[in-house]
């Protein structure tokens, strides 16, 4: 009977830990309403010391679950409004919201036609390329000031992105992480968090600032293990010099003690080893290889709303250990990153660095390739 009774708390758990949502809350909102905030979100934009709000990169739009064919999906983005359709081959186009004949907001009753979007008010018929096929009253030739303004996008392992490049260049490549998802990782979560009232630079500067982990994550991410476990990080960060290179994190725990007394065995450390590789400020990808658990793959990107506005979102995959425990490990993560949330949403862009800081003018020389040569960050007296 007893057997009986493990089994089915066993299976439970399981299940569980499986579709149990993890949801994670800010343990210190902020206010957006409230005065404080007011003075933080004045001083940044007045004072102006923080780099240009949106990089050229790549950026998430949405999972391809979400614009089935012949629909279409309003983006918020830079603040502003683009459109996402999809055509009845498949096809994607991302334009501008706004009719280039009178301003019609094209999210707002335009429907998917003959593999166009078609504005409501005129019936004005656009393809995914932008290009206007059709004006229903008209019988010249279609001008090509009639074009709306569209946008490069790509699709792949079921995540959609658009460029953007403030001069108008070319991506230089594709996007490498997603290069990390096999065939055999499947899908485990995707998960939405609030918004993070934050620059898009802050979770990757985070790559330059190793004393801050003996201070912010030096307990494991829940109240609940605050004063239980206490984590002795050790991390290693390198920043590649090539012209797409990326910042590779290896983060590993060098101890975990029970009652800050009692140290775990060493293969349970070992277990935690994370590697995070910043791509750019947009797109980190969280990865685990564990020949005993198996894989595990995190893409946590960034979508800048607004200037100090950003849409967080989590795709998760895995295999083996993580087919399971990836909810778990997903819940870990973003817990891990909302450590760093308070700090963020409440802090100006002020650099008065000293000996022992870090490799902060490492990471402002990498930042600076997603910025073209107007808006390049001054990167002197970053090293003491």
């Amino acid at each position: 009977m007893y057997y009986v009774c493990y089994l089915i708390l066993f299976f439970a758990t399981i299940l569980y830990i499986k579709y149990l949502p993890f949801n994670v809350k800010s343990r210190h909102p902020v206010n957006i309403d409230s005065h404080k905030y007011k003075i933080i979100k004045r001083r940044r934009l007045e004072e102006n010391l923080f780099p240009d709000y949106y990089p050229n990169t790549w950026y998430f739009l949405c999972n391809s679950d979400e614009i089935v064919l012949n629909s279409k999906k309003t983006i918020i983005l830079f603040d502003n409004l683009f459109v996402l359709f999809r055509n009845s081959k498949g096809g994607l186009g991302l334009v501008d919201a706004f009719c280039p004949h009178l301003g019609t907001n094209l999210g707002e009753g335009g429907v998917i036609k003959d593999d166009c979007i078609v504005c409501p008010y005129h019936s004005w018929e656009f393809n995914v390329e932008g290009k206007c096929e059709k004006i229903p009253y008209t019988t010249r030739t279609v001008p090509e000031r009639a074009n709306i303004t569209k946008f490069l996008v790509i699709e792949k392992y079921g995540l959609i992105f658009m460029w953007y490049n403030d001069i108008g260049e070319k991506p230089p490549n594709n996007i490498k992480i997603l290069d990390e998802i096999k065939e055999y990782h499947s899908k485990i979560i995707v998960k939405d968090y609030e918004d993070y009232h934050m620059h898009i630079m802050e979770p990757s500067q985070n790559s330059a600032d190793y004393y801050h982990f003996k201070t912010v994550h030096k307990y494991l991410p829940n109240a609940f293990y605050d004063k239980l476990l206490h984590v002795d990080h050790d991390i290693h960060t390198v920043y590649e010099n090539k012209e797409d290179g990326m910042i590779i994190i290896r983060e590993s725990i060098k101890t975990i003690k029970f009652l800050s007394k009692i140290s775990l065995p060493k293969f349970i450390c070992k277990l935690f080893t994370t590697y995070v590789i910043i791509e750019s400020p947009s797109l980190i990808l969280f990865k685990i290889d564990n020949k005993l658990l198996g894989e595990y793959r995190g893409i946590m990107t960034l979508t800048p709303v607004e200037p100090f506005i950003q849409k967080i979102r989590l795709n998760a995959w895995g295999s083996g250990f993580f087919k399971i425990f990836g909810r778990l490990m997903t819940w870990f993560v973003m817990n891990t990153v909302e450590q760093d949330r308070r700090v963020w949403e409440h802090k100006l862009n002020i650099r008065n660095l000293v000996c022992g800081d870090g490799k902060f003018a490492a990471y402002m020389s990498w930042l600076n390739k997603f910025y073209s040569k107007i808006n390049k960050i001054n990167i002197k007296n970053l090293d003491w």
